[in-house]
């Protein structure tokens, strides 16, 4: 979030390992995070409704994670959905932040 903040480009692509092609950019990635997070952590199909706990390792790796405000440990899936939301418009709407 700082370095949005500071005026990163959320779009920007850096060269692979064989530097020809460009990986993805931190938005894209942000986006692909934020739907596998609501995917594993959403009730029954209800968009609103998110679990409060989680169990499972692929809940666990999605969890493994620091909160927007530098936040350690102590997070529920409905909070790091809500961050990461957060980031994923703060990338919109920072100057950088092209969806295109």
């Amino acid at each position: 979030r700082l370095l949005l903040l500071k005026g990163a480009n959320p779009n920007i692509r850096i060269p692979n390992h064989d530097l020809e092609s460009a990986s993805e950019s931190p938005l894209e990635l942000i986006l692909r995070y934020y739907l596998k997070l609501l995917e594993v952590f959403t009730i029954g199909g209800n968009l609103g409704q998110i679990k409060e706990n989680y169990y499972t390792t692929l809940e666990t790796e999605l969890m493994d994670s620091i909160g927007i405000n530098g936040e350690y440990g102590g997070l529920t899936p409905r909070i790091m959905v809500e961050h990461t939301r957060d980031l994923l418009y703060l990338c919109l709407e920072s100057g950088g932040g092209d969806p295109n």
